[in-house]
């Protein structure tokens, strides 16, 4: 009851005043909590994060088919809901910035972390860095810099195994979506020999000096990503 009455005045903190809505979250909190073995800071930032990133506006439902769809995913998989939940906390509004949907978010930092299990924080901020690189967005993610020279670097390492960055629709030159861009990279690259050394340039592309380990794990498992999806959905 404690960590309940606790749950509604954090959410009611967060602006969840109308309608129940610190009630209803705090309930879906304590659900996270109990079927993932999260803390509550975790559990509350995970739902508060996500609902502010994907606009679901305190709708429920919707942040139950992602408590779902994550847990399911935990159910299956070598990686835990902390590191899912914490992972998305800090990646979500980048990632939906970039048009990654929540599902695809949830997939990748799974991926991700289940390959290497450095944790859901180190998945997400290679991500938010590889969601930077692919959407030619300059800035500093967390100490690795996306600058007009990397960029450079990306679409030329790109370019050279067949994949564009871009496309052009009605004459306007258009970004594609990072999420198909990676999927024809993850399908490039497992037609190159290991000595290839185009394999080494798209990893140094997109995974900068520090977080290279959790792209390739993307990229070279993104079977088990797709595999995710399917079981979020499910």
């Amino acid at each position: 009851i404690t960590g309940y009455l606790e749950g509604i005045q954090e959410m009611s903190r967060a602006g969840y005043n109308d309608k129940g809505q610190a009630e209803a979250m705090a309930s879906l909190s304590i659900l996270a909590q109990s079927a993932g073995a999260v803390t509550a800071e975790v559990a509350n930032q995970f739902l508060i994060a996500t609902d502010a990133s994907y606009q679901f506006k305190g709708n429920i439902n919707e942040l139950t088919k992602v408590l779902d769809g994550a847990n399911g995913i935990t159910n299956k998989y070598a990686v835990n809901l902390t590191d899912i939940a914490s992972g998305m906390s800090i990646a979500g509004a980048s990632a939906s910035q970039f048009n990654v949907q929540v599902d695809e978010l949830a997939a990748a930092i799974g991926t991700m972390n289940a390959v290497t299990q450095l944790g859901g924080e180190t998945s997400a901020r290679a991500f938010r860095y590889l969601m930077g690189v692919l959407s030619k967005t300059t800035g500093d993610y967390d100490g690795e810099i996306v600058d007009t020279e990397s960029l450079s670097k990306a679409e030329k390492a790109l370019g050279a195994i067949g994949v564009k960055m871009a496309e052009v629709r009605d004459g306007v030159t258009h970004l594609r979506n990072p999420m198909q861009i990676l999927k024809e990279v993850a399908t490039a690259l497992q037609g190159l020999e290991s000595t290839d050394a185009r394999k080494a340039d798209v990893l140094n592309a997109l995974g900068g000096t520090n977080r290279q380990a959790s792209v390739a794990a993307l990229l070279n498992n993104f079977t088990m990503y797709e595999q995710m999806l399917s079981t979020y959905a499910s």
